[in-house]
């Protein structure tokens, strides 16, 4: 014979719920340098960024550079 048993829920604080959510995020298309997102499971919102500062990307083709240029006068590839 099956027992029913009665579950409580379990009650948490908005802060306590974002602490524990692993986050599934919905972001909106790219419509400027942010994009509006919120997690389909807590509710939370934030904005991401659509695009990375161009000194990084100068600073890794930089580096890039250099190490080719290493590579050409050893002569290896």
């Amino acid at each position: 014979m099956a027992v029913a048993t009665k579950t409580r829920p379990i009650v948490m604080d908005l802060p306590e719920v974002l602490a524990v959510c692993q986050h599934r995020w919905v972001i909106e298309s790219a419509n400027g340098p942010p994009s509006k997102g919120h997690c389909k499971l807590c509710g939370d919102s934030r904005a991401f960024s659509n695009s990375m500062p161009m000194e990084s990307w100068e600073r890794k083709s930089t580096a890039i550079g250099r190490e080719l240029a290493l590579m050409d006068r050893i002569g290896g590839y």
